[in-house]
């Protein structure tokens, strides 16, 4: 092959991935789980980042759709598949994923839940991001037992984003 088929075939690949996506998202309950699980299962191992991107949110979106159970678990499968991605398009997706993952999850678990988030993302330079690490700060000290603990936790989110803020 040459080098015009392979970017064609490339594209073509591309344009299957969305088309995937786009079945899934014109679909509900359990017809759209299905067309995501095709597209992740399909291109879960790809390194094209604008296909690892719609896996990235045909997984957020299978996730939303089911109980909270399974929700945690396909949201942790997703953090697994790509953890090592840097591309801030893919990484929104993982952080807002992260993000419904502790909003399901109580207690001692959903305050190690917000602190995985907050260790994986504290570094990113994307605005999007960052908002998904302030808000899980910002959870994180509502999931607090203790005033003292609150006030701690509120006082790193303060000082971990006053200087974006100035």
């Amino acid at each position: 092959m040459n080098e015009s088929s392979d970017s064609q075939e490339a594209k073509g690949i591309v344009a299957l991935a969305r088309a995937m996506y786009n079945e899934g998202f014109a679909l509900s309950g359990a017809e759209a789980i299905i067309a995501y699980d095709h597209l992740i299962n399909r291109f879960t191992n790809s390194e094209v980042p604008e296909i690892l991107e719609l896996v990235a949110k045909a997984t957020y979106w299978k996730g939303a759709a089911l109980s909270n159970a399974e929700m945690i678990a396909t949201y942790d499968a997703l953090l697994d598949s790509i953890k090592d991605a840097d591309e801030p398009q893919i990484l929104e997706w993982v952080a807002s994923a992260k993000s419904l993952n502790q909003a399901n999850v109580s207690g001692v678990d959903g305050i190690a839940a917000y602190d995985i988030l907050i260790y994986r993302f504290k570094d990113a330079e994307s605005p999007e991001i960052l908002k998904w690490v302030a808000r899980a700060m910002y959870y994180k000290g509502y999931a607090l037992a203790g005033a003292a603990e609150k006030t701690s936790a509120y006082d790193a989110l303060f000082c971990g984003f006053a200087a974006i803020a100035m």
